[in-house]
């Protein structure tokens, strides 16, 4: 018993000792973690960037509606056509949402009318405000405090970002974003649109 401990601690010693070995086998080893690694590091960058640049479209578009005194449905178009020209590399339907927001003492927020703009949105996003839809929770936090009788403009967009490495099955994103500002000029943003229904 004693021989066959002593033979066994003998191997193990050579075992610690032993220097050789195969880079191949130890690079087999580690490539899958490290391919991962770096994927990953490549996807949480570009979402990163494309998150950052689609909030900065969303107040660019908040910040021109904000000049205006009145808007139609072509103008709402021509800033989707804006939107789509800040971001080309971002493939696939977007979404942009304008809506006039007041403020009654009795009431609460009242929505004075709401637009988006014509596509082929399939994704599920409410894409006009209604007076219900503002007594969410979702909207409750995105609204701030203004003054009785005073008004908002509510910028929402939708943008969907396409991930780098969709083959290897990692699903595509949307960036959902929702900016509220005041008209500069005005106390509250006209829609001239002929016709214009209002929100229920």
């Amino acid at each position: 018993m004693s021989q066959a401990k002593e033979m066994f601690l003998r191997k193990l010693r050579y075992f610690r000792r032993d220097e050789k070995g195969s880079m191949t086998m130890e690079f087999a080893i580690v490539a899958p973690l490290l391919f991962i690694i770096i994927i990953a590091g490549f996807e949480f960058f570009d979402a990163f960037k494309s998150h950052g640049r689609a909030a900065k479209v969303t107040y660019s578009v908040a910040d021109i509606l904000s000049r205006q005194v009145e808007v139609d449905e072509p103008y709402i178009t021509e800033l989707h056509s804006l939107m789509n020209a800040l971001l080309p590399w971002m493939n696939g339907d977007k979404s942009l949402t304008v809506s006039s927001v007041s403020f009654d003492k009795d009431n609460g927020y009242q929505c004075e009318w709401s637009k988006h703009s014509d596509t082929n949105m399939t994704m599920n996003f409410n894409l006009t405000l209604n007076g219900a839809v503002l007594k969410t929770q979702e909207y409750q936090d995105v609204l701030p405090e203004i003054a009785s009788g005073d008004s908002i403009i509510l910028v929402e967009t939708v943008i969907p970002h396409r991930t780098l490495f969709s083959i290897f099955g990692l699903k595509d994103l949307v960036w959902y974003n929702q900016i509220a500002i005041r008209p500069r000029f005005i106390s509250a943003l006209a829609d001239t649109t002929a016709n214009a229904p209002k929100c229920t």
